[in-house]
């Protein structure tokens, strides 16, 4: 199967961009998530309060509300000089990098409340640029290349957050957590540097309407209008929800689980990390092959069950306790589930995006993606403290089970393509 899947599709420069994007949006993730909650438990913060922490990603899961602005509004000045996306993509990166930045000089333990906040605006302006850098990777690429585009963005995505949580813990491990966030705001650089370089997509756009009630009739009834106009969105929606909830629900509190399994920080680092993005990475482009061949159905459903099962992996961990080996096992199945998922998950909410509405479209796809991560994940640390480990993993399997009933209508639901075209050609 490997010997068929054509490495020069990853080469085209605009796809190489689209990885350096997807560092960028993957960068801040664990930085209010995996990674936090080991900071937190370092300064001697509560299982209760670190599950409690989920909350501050809720910029995720209502990232829709603002991306019609961002959809429809310029930034004064620069919004001429670089475009529309362009603009918005580097305002929106500097204050990210400063905000990371202004994490590292304060204690944990003396001033709970302003790291609270700050990792909350840290969310909210990740966030907005994920609005910003789905929304050209979108318009960059043609509906063929989507699958391409699904897999490097995860590719790009996925070694951030190697990055953000192992580099991350390597960091502290060896100059403290002060210097290991200024580290990682300065690593939003790249993204600024290579975000510019990209060809600001030409789609024309209606002239923005003058009265305020007009504005928002555009900007935020007409994409959801359209969006409702279609066969099976109602299932679209449903799936959506469900598919990753599973998968999302334990991720906040697995770094708290192997650390109460007697996991240290370098442990974590070397084989959750690393063993896991390798997995991961594998994951993603046999799902990007897989869409090509068998197409996005059968695809979506392998992902479905492999996600679900593979939360069990973390049983034999428990069970063995300390044990290198059995962890660097249970880390590689989950996360070539999570990574096949994901490519397959993401080409499927490009699909359903309208090119006319793309940032407003798949910021509100996502932001549904994300419920469990944030609303629902917020439960799991009160979860774990009544019922135990074991129990925890088996109820999260059962939160995706849903997801199967929505998949076919789901499919049948496809977005109307405009008739102009990008100006990014693929060359």
């Amino acid at each position: 199967m490997f010997k068929n899947i054509a490495i020069t599709n990853y080469l085209r420069p605009y796809i190489l961009a689209i990885i350096v994007l997807g560092f960028a949006s993957g960068l801040p993730l664990s930085l209010t998530a995996s990674t936090l909650v080991v900071m937190l438990s370092d300064h001697g913060i509560n299982v209760k309060t670190i599950g409690l922490f989920a909350l501050v990603q809720l910029p995720y899961a209502y990232k829709y509300l603002w991306s019609p602005l961002i959809e429809n509004l310029r930034v004064p000045i620069l919004g001429q000089l670089l475009g529309r996306r362009k603009s918005w993509l580097i305002v929106v990166q500097i204050l990210l990098a400063l905000d990371i930045v202004s994490i590292a000089l304060i204690d944990p333990a003396k001033n709970i409340e302003l790291v609270a906040f700050l990792c909350f605006l840290m969310a909210f302006l990740s966030a907005t640029q994920d609005i910003i850098i789905d929304a050209l990777r979108i318009e960059m690429l043609k509906p063929e290349e989507q699958g391409d585009g699904a897999t490097t963005v995860i590719i790009g995505y996925r070694v951030a957050m190697l990055v953000s949580s192992a580099g991350a813990l390597y960091l502290s491990y060896y100059f403290g957590w002060k210097v290991t966030y200024i580290i990682m705001g300065l690593l939003l650089i790249p993204g600024m540097i290579v975000g510019q370089l990209c060809q600001e997509p030409k789609i024309v756009l209606e002239k923005v309407p003058h009265t305020f009630t007009a504005f928002i009739a555009k900007s935020y009834f007409e994409p959801f209008k359209e969006f409702a106009s279609r066969q099976g969105w109602i299932a679209v929606l449903a799936f959506i929800v469900l598919y990753k909830m599973s998968d999302a629900y334990i991720g906040t509190l697995t770094n708290k689980f192997l650390i109460d399994m007697g996991f240290d920080k370098l442990e974590i680092a070397n084989i959750v990390k690393i063993y896991g993005l390798a997995a991961t990475l594998a994951g993603s482009v046999v799902a990007g092959y897989l869409l090509e061949k068998k197409g996005m159905y059968n695809t979506l459903l392998l992902g479905y069950v492999l996600q679900i099962l593979s939360n069990l992996v973390y049983l034999p961990v428990w069970f063995y306790g300390h044990n290198e080996l059995v962890l660097v096992g249970a880390m590689s199945i989950e996360n070539f589930a999570s990574g096949l998922g994901n490519v397959a998950f993401i080409a499927f909410i490009s699909r359903v995006c309208n090119l006319r509405f793309t940032a407003t479209h798949y910021a509100f796809l996502s932001s549904l993606a994300v419920f469990a991560r944030t609303n629902v994940a917020a439960t799991g640390g009160y979860v774990v403290d009544a019922v135990g480990w074991p129990y925890f993993f088996f109820f999260s399997c059962t939160l995706s089970i849903p997801a199967i009933f929505f998949l076919s209508a789901a499919m049948n639901s496809k977005a109307p393509q405009p008739e102009e075209k990008l100006a990014l050609a693929a060359s």
